[in-house]
């Protein structure tokens, strides 16, 4: 059985890199099971599952669990089975590792490869005395494994037949770049990047974890881009893409002309769907201002919903966004 383990990371998120600063946005990897080297009925936290949650807010373009495949732990795989485990996830890069428990100390050794030609792209050590320091550690090794990562990316060759264009996002307020996208990447998979001054990581009963941001926080995915206070990401067992964000105090969305004000917004990444709430809820696009108790819309079309007391101004000559008011 597994421990509920709670950490806490305190202005370690955007340590390693500023935010605006150029991130890998088309790197897909694979976080393959890790080794465990402690006495036997140990309870250790699953720290190839916290991995691949925090590398999952990293700003990657894919990342891919350690319960996506049945792959028995090995933490020096061959080169024939690194290939095999990335024709599986259909990904580029493996994560290898293995945890060894001393007493109460925690040593991490992890390795990235490239599932392309077996090489070792960067090895990593971290060691954790105490349950509050695991936290630190694997933040470190996330930070670390981007670096590779982001490095394989640059030195990979550009294919002519999918050329990249890119998109400026946001505004110098948000502290945006011009970052490259793929013409052809769906929405939902668009790179997901989170910062924040402090964040708390549990691991819940069945496999389920949560990842809780604090003070200051910034999401960005894609063309949209979150400010607020405090945020909730929920992963369910196995997953290592959050199913549900809550951002919460003081939030402001801004995604390709729109831009959303409320208490607290919920976001469905896989339905691209975003729900606001709160006495001040408003959501301005197209010339149009919309008001309510709870406003929901579709990042990927324009419908939305209004309920409770919807107000709409139209600016003259403005397009209306034909939303719906319950």
């Amino acid at each position: 059985m597994r421990a509920l383990v709670s950490l806490v990371l305190v202005s370690l998120i955007g340590a390693s890199s500023a935010w605006g600063a150029t991130e890998p946005a088309d790197v897909s990897l694979l976080v393959a099971p890790f080794e465990i080297v402690a006495p036997t009925g140990a309870d250790l936290p699953e720290i190839d599952l916290l991995l691949a949650d925090r590398l999952g807010t990293r700003g990657l373009g894919r990342v891919v669990g350690p319960g996506a495949l049945s792959i028995d732990p090995v933490a020096e795989p061959t080169p024939e089975q690194l290939r095999t485990w990335a024709e599986g996830s259909s990904t580029e890069l493996v994560v290898v590792g293995r945890t060894t428990m001393i007493g109460r100390r925690l040593s991490l050794d992890v390795r990235l490869r490239n599932a392309v030609n077996g090489e070792t792209v960067g090895t990593y050590v971290a060691e954790a005395a105490r349950p509050e320091d695991l936290g630190t550690a694997v933040d470190r090794l996330a930070g670390q494994i981007v670096d590779g990562a982001l490095t394989v990316a640059v030195l990979a060759p550009v294919s002519a037949a999918a050329p990249q264009e890119a998109v400026a996002e946001g505004s110098a307020e948000e502290g945006s770049t011009a970052e490259p996208k793929a013409a052809s990447a769906p929405k939902a998979r668009q790179p997901l990047s989170i910062r924040s001054d402090e964040m708390e990581a549990v691991e819940g009963d069945g496999g389920s974890r949560r990842f809780l941001f604090k003070r200051n926080v910034r999401l960005r995915q894609g063309e949209m881009f979150v400010r607020s206070q405090r945020m909730e990401a929920s992963y369910p067992a196995g997953a290592s893409e959050p199913a549900k964000m809550v951002a919460t105090g003081g939030v402001i969305l801004r995604q390709a002309g729109r831009r959303a004000k409320c208490d607290s917004a919920t976001f469905y990444p896989k339905e691209q769907r975003v729900v606001c709430k709160g006495n001040d809820a408003e959501l301005e696009q197209g010339g149009t201002s919309l008001r309510g108790k709870e406003i929901e819309f579709f990042l990927d079309t324009e419908r939305m919903v209004i309920r409770g007391g919807a107000d709409v101004f139209m600016e003259p000559g403005g397009a209306g966004s034909g939303g719906q008011g319950q």
